[in-house]
């Protein structure tokens, strides 16, 4: 009721008489009421002409014949009826042997229609084979090779399995020799690879990462989770993996993230001008990621922090990509010096160390001054400081000499006092001088 198209060729239909066209169009209607309503006016539509309807459904079989004759289709209700009069009209041509005696039909072998199921032209069916092993495409080829066009295959499921490699079928739901319908849709059940796999060593093979990548992804490897870090190192031979992680021969899931790192040569880059830009727009753009830099920080009283103040490979050079460029940036101004005076030696050395002042420590004897604090400092208190400061540091009173061992003062009468020289970094060097 819904859908009783067939289509047959229409080559066919212009050699069958128009009244038997129509005939049959009108005979095969869908609801009862439309059809013909008697043998007699059946056998004399085929023989003579067409019958007029006993009901509304002239309009109907009118716009059949004429849909039939342009496009090659029937509608019908009774697919193997319609197959069995064209064949009984084209073989016999004996309108009179076909319909006559007391039979409409007579002797009729009784014949499938093909239309349930997908044939080629030689009119073969299509049957299911053993897919396991096959991928969808293989499968689909072999159908194509055969003439079987409108073969369709649905991937029920993918699953790891450690029998079938990535892509293969390893179960179907047809069994093998069923005739395939040609409305029906072939499911399978699709392989991701083994749930562990051992990595090559790419590294030890010397592999060129564009191999590299092609054997991950044989393996199972998704595309997206496979990285590539280009670096350029001068003297390595171009593409070839010099790391990567996990490391070769470690057995991996295949959805993990495998990342190869391989050289890169990339040759005639014209170097950009870099003076006065900040350096924190050139590191991480893309557009410089061909260029290597090396960065040496100075204080500088003309340039704000992080400013380039000069670049070793002058602006318009051809370079490679392995040459090194040093770029020169600011630190901004030279810190002034803090007042330390009369702090404990942890305070002014914490403080010291935050900005970035290298120092020498002198300790030295002061009645004034508590053991463990600041005497004095030099430079002084917001004095710019370009070199080394030094801060004195208390070690308490004198100790008095006893008459015992004043005899052995020596002929200056000095002190003896420990200094120390100190670096932002913490190191830390001392040694005895006389005042």
């Amino acid at each position: 009721v819904n859908n009783d198209n067939m289509t047959i060729p229409a080559k066919l239909a212009e050699g069958i008489p128009t009244s038997v066209l129509s005939t049959l169009a009108l005979a095969l209607q869908t609801m009862p009421e439309n059809r013909t309503q008697s043998i007699n006016e059946f056998k004399s539509g085929l023989l003579s002409g067409v019958p007029k309807p006993q009901t509304e459904a002239s309009e109907i079989v009118d716009a059949a014949h004429n849909f039939f004759k342009k496009y090659g289709v029937l509608t019908i209700a009774g697919v193997a009826t319609v197959l069995l009069l064209v064949i009984a009209l084209i073989i016999g041509k004996n309108w009179d042997g076909v319909f006559g005696g007391d039979g409409i039909f007579g002797d009729i072998i009784q014949m499938p229609t093909s239309s349930e199921y997908i044939v080629n032209e030689e009119n073969e069916v299509a049957t299911v084979i053993d897919y396991k092993g096959m991928t969808c495409a293989e499968v689909i080829e072999y159908y194509e090779k055969l003439g079987f066009k409108d073969v369709e295959i649905e991937v029920v499921e993918k699953t790891y399995n450690d029998e079938y490699s990535r892509g293969e079928i390893y179960k179907q739901t047809a069994e093998k020799g069923h005739e395939i319908g040609s409305d029906e849709v072939l499911k399978v059940y699709v392989s991701l690879g083994p749930t562990t796999v051992k990595l090559p060593d790419f590294v030890k093979n010397e592999t060129d990462y564009r191999d590299a990548k092609i054997k991950l992804l044989e393996l199972g490897f998704l595309p997206e989770n496979i990285k590539e870090v280009a670096v350029s190192k001068l003297g390595e031979e171009e593409n070839k993996v010099f790391e990567m992680s996990p490391k070769g021969g470690e057995k991996v899931s295949p959805e993990s993230i495998i990342e190869i790192s391989y050289y890169k040569v990339i040759e005639a880059l014209k170097v950009p001008d870099f003076v006065g830009k900040k350096y924190s727009e050139i590191r991480g753009n893309d557009k410089y990621d061909s260029f290597q830099f090396d960065i040496n920080e100075i204080t500088s009283e003309d340039y704000e922090e992080g400013i380039i103040i000069e670049q070793s490979i002058p602006e318009g050079s051809k370079i490679k990509n392995t040459q090194v460029i040093t770029l020169t940036v600011s630190a901004g101004k030279p810190p002034s010096m803090p007042n330390v005076k009369g702090k404990l030696k942890s305070d002014a050395t914490n403080l010291l160390n935050k900005k970035g002042i290298d120092y020498s420590i002198v300790e030295q004897y002061d009645s004034s001054v508590p053991e463990g604090r600041v005497i004095k400092a030099s430079p002084a208190s917001g004095v710019t400081v370009t070199e080394t400061a030094t801060i004195y540091i208390s070690k308490g009173p004198k100790p008095v000499v006893s008459s015992e061992t004043s005899s052995q003062k020596t002929e200056s009468d000095g002190t003896q006092s420990t200094v120390s020289t100190t670096s932002s970094s913490g190191t830390t060097s001392s040694e005895t001088v006389s005042e």
